[in-house]
């Protein structure tokens, strides 16, 4: 599963692990952002955990959906009415 993080109100770090596939700094902010994939919340949770400063930075992350499992979703729904 991806996870879209966003960091702020903190300095930033390195990768953790090969599992943070992407990123970058919003202009302007003092924050970063980036996609990390995990196997699951708890997996996401430790990985942000190990990055050095992390309980003085304000987390928000959103879970990510592909497109074709939405997809997938809204034609289930569509042929059960």
């Amino acid at each position: 599963m991806r996870y879209l993080v966003h960091a702020s109100e903190g300095p930033g770090f390195a990768s953790s692990e090969k599992k943070i596939l992407g990123g970058g700094l919003p202009i302007g902010d003092r924050a970063f952002v980036f996609v990390a994939e995990a196997s699951s919340n708890e997996e996401l949770d430790r990985m942000l955990r190990e990055i050095p400063m992390w309980g003085s930075l304000k987390w928000h992350v959103t879970a990510l959906q592909t497109f074709e499992g939405r997809g997938r979703l809204k034609n289930a729904r569509s042929s059960r009415t």
